[in-house]
């Protein structure tokens, strides 16, 4: 890693990825801008955080193996929760 990549901490790469995925109408560029980093960097700290989080939660709420049970316990519970149907049949 570079100096300059270490230039971009734990909490501004959260911050960006927190900014990225609850405002996704932001431009990129626009984003690079707010924080001073390329837009080459942002894409990479997205990526990254994104793979980090899919490999930390992915074993707990996406096993691999799945029977036909678990996903009607998963629908049955999502409706219960929520009073709305699920949808992964349509899909």
């Amino acid at each position: 890693m570079s100096l300059f990549g270490m230039l971009v901490g734990p909490v501004e790469e959260i911050s960006v990825l927190a900014r990225f995925q609850w405002l996704p109408q932001t431009p990129q560029c626009s984003l690079s801008s707010e924080y001073l980093i390329a837009p080459s960097t942002l894409r990479s700290i997205v990526r990254d955080c994104c793979d980090q989080i899919w490999k930390r939660f992915q074993p707990i709420y996406m096993p691999d193996k799945k029977t036909e049970q678990d996903w009607i316990n998963i629908a049955d519970e999502f409706y219960k929760s929520t009073n709305f149907p699920n949808e992964i049949g349509a899909a």
